[in-house]
């Protein structure tokens, strides 16, 4: 682990800030993704919340025939706001695709040293439809069958779960091999081998901590008015240089 970690840093050339550009480009992607779902969200509880006044109206009709027209208004209100939900989050999730797609491919290409072509990134969006398929088809498991307790517990464990095996994912992929192995790969390398990583996870993860804690003190000194855009900076550098070290550990693994 020690060689692969000194390694990790005789690996970072000139490209490295290609790396740490795509990283903030995938932020930039996912933000804008964000701010869309969330008009996206008003735009469907905008149905939801006319049904309120609906039920209100109800309770002042005395005709059969205005009840029956007035249920059926409250009820096409319900149906448009699950409609809706179910589009914004189908547009969330096309939009969390194509960002891992296109930025973090790219910044993990460079890594790998992988050309960037139209191959690379056809079957780089086939894994990420068939990945995060599987991790929204756990959301719903969570939400489904979990007790409300325990559902923000489980949603955090699957997004930490999430972020580790997707590095891994990242590092073992290669456009030469169908999903279906890479499937296999990553259940060999991320799950059989899960021990290889551990060490590295820590220890990156403390130096992340002391790594940040310092240039936030630096940076509170020195520009205190923009230190959480300067840790922000830092912390996406610190995860150019995670990609090369997790990416030789997982090529590692034999």
């Amino acid at each position: 682990m020690k060689m692969l970690f000194i390694e990790s840093f005789k690996k970072i050339d000139k490209k490295f800030v290609y790396v740490v550009l795509f990283d903030l480009l995938f932020y930039a992607g996912l933000a804008l993704s964000v701010v869309l779902f969330s008009k996206l969200l008003i735009w469907a509880f905008g149905s939801f919340l006319q049904i309120p006044g609906k039920l209100l109206a109800l309770s002042k009709m005395t005709e059969f025939s205005q009840l029956e027209a007035g249920f059926e208004g409250a009820g096409m209100l319900l149906d448009q706001f699950r409609s809706k939900l179910v589009i914004s989050f189908a547009v969330l999730w096309v939009l969390v695709v194509a960002v891992f797609t296109f930025f973090k491919g790219s910044a993990w290409a460079f890594v790998s040293k992988t050309r960037l072509d139209k191959k690379y990134f056809i079957k780089l969006l086939k894994l990420n439809l068939w990945w995060f398929g599987v991790i929204g088809l756990l959301v719903l498991v969570i939400f489904w069958f979990t007790k409300p307790a325990a559902t923000g517990f489980s949603v955090l464990l699957l997004a930490g779960l999430s972020i580790c095996f997707t590095a891994v994912f990242y590092s073992v992929f290669d456009p030469k091999k169908s999903v279906r192995e890479l499937f296999q790969k990553l259940w060999y390398v991320g799950v059989e081998r899960i021990y290889y990583f551990i060490l590295p996870f820590l220890l990156a993860k403390v130096i992340l901590i002391l790594y940040l804690g310092i240039i936030a003190f630096i940076a509170m000194l020195v520009v205190p008015d923009i230190a959480l855009y300067v840790l922000f900076a830092f912390f996406v550098v610190w995860q150019a240089w995670f990609k090369y070290y997790i990416y030789l550990v997982a090529r590692g693994i034999k």
